[in-house]
């Protein structure tokens, strides 16, 4: 059973970065056309006051789920100096609970993202009329992305064992 679960989990979660890389091209074309749009307009004195929310937005969604995809690929700093001090069964207990532990802290950011985004739904940006709510919803659709990863290697050394 848990092999199935790990392998469903494997799926989904590889599914959901392939579409993350592709968010992640766009968002940073925007970026890209946005800030060269207000840089060139502003060097030619016309003015498109758009350009720097757009860019904005985007480099917000940009950072959230980038920091996504280097999850994913375990490109986070790691310190794991003092696992080589202890005893391995004692590494795989700390491992163990820190995963539980980065689980539930990904349910304390979907949970609260989620409800600061729908409180600040109402609230318009100045020039687009954009939700402020799209800014902060950035961080519980992360942190999802974040978790079923999580899960995804919790399930797949269950699975192994």
């Amino acid at each position: 059973m848990l092999r199935i679960v790990a392998i469903l989990f494997s799926k989904i979660d590889d599914e959901l970065d392939r579409v993350n890389r592709y968010a992640l091209i766009v968002l940073v074309g925007i970026m890209t056309l946005t800030v060269l749009l207000g840089v060139v307009s502003r060097g030619i004195n016309v003015s498109v006051t758009w350009t720097q929310e757009v860019s904005e937005f985007a480099f917000v969604w940009l950072s959230l789920l980038g920091t996504a995809a280097v999850f994913k690929r375990k490109g986070h700093i790691v310190v794991d100096a003092a696992n080589d001090l202890m005893p391995k069964k004692m590494v795989g207990g700390i491992q163990f609970f820190g995963e539980i532990t980065m689980i539930a802290f990904f349910v304390l950011l979907i949970y609260s993202g989620t409800e600061i985004g729908l409180i600040n739904y109402a609230t318009k940006s100045p020039v687009l009329g954009l939700s402020v709510g799209l800014h902060y919803l950035s961080v519980p659709v992360a942190s999802l992305l974040m978790m079923l990863n999580q899960l995804n290697r919790f399930f797949s050394k269950l699975a192994q064992r």
